[in-house]
């Protein structure tokens, strides 16, 4: 998944204004402000009642879901391999995100999680922010090399404090 890739995907969600968020290692690049590792797909956040609307979107440039992802959210791939990995969340009345973690456990986000921005090839993009990034990666499984390096990115380029098993890394 290139930052081509993500511009591109972001404006044709945009177009059909379903909300979405970047999250994973293309939020983390988008809030350092810059691509610093190879990435096999894009996760996004989906306002849950934009579902539809972006499914509808991406189906029209040739992405259908595919098996994999867990019960609450799921990845949708096109047939040059670009893979987007969504996880719808619901706002209530206070503007808190609820998502529901891997294991299907209700997990919550304050409404400032959803208020960062980064950029992705200069163009600005909704993120979700990097103390919900590090909360999400902190607990519930086993990190990977790619998470200990986002982690660390945003602990040394944005002062985010290390969470989990990243204390001790």
């Amino acid at each position: 998944m290139t930052a081509a890739d993500v511009v591109e995907i972001l404006e044709w969600l945009e177009e059909a204004n379903a909300d979405v968020w970047l999250d994973g290692g293309w939020g983390v690049d988008a809030l350092v402000g810059e691509q610093t590792r190879e990435h096999d797909d894009l996760d996004l956040i989906v306002r849950d009642v934009h579902e539809t609307r972006m499914r509808d979107v991406l189906r029209t440039h040739g992405f259908t879901q595919i098996p994999g992802g867990v019960p609450q959210s799921f990845i949708l791939a096109d047939e040059r391999g670009r893979e987007v990995d969504v996880h719808p969340v619901g706002f209530d009345d206070d503007g808190i995100g609820h998502v529901l973690s891997e294991r299907g456990e209700p997990f919550v986000h304050p409404a400032e999680a959803f208020a960062a921005t980064g950029s992705v090839s200069g163009r600005p993009v909704a993120c979700l922010s990097a103390e919900a990034q590090m909360s999400n990666h902190s607990s519930g499984y086993a990190p990977g090399e790619t998470d200990f390096h986002d982690m660390t990115l945003l602990h040394d380029r944005l002062g985010t404090p290390l969470m989990g098993p990243y204390r001790t890394a």
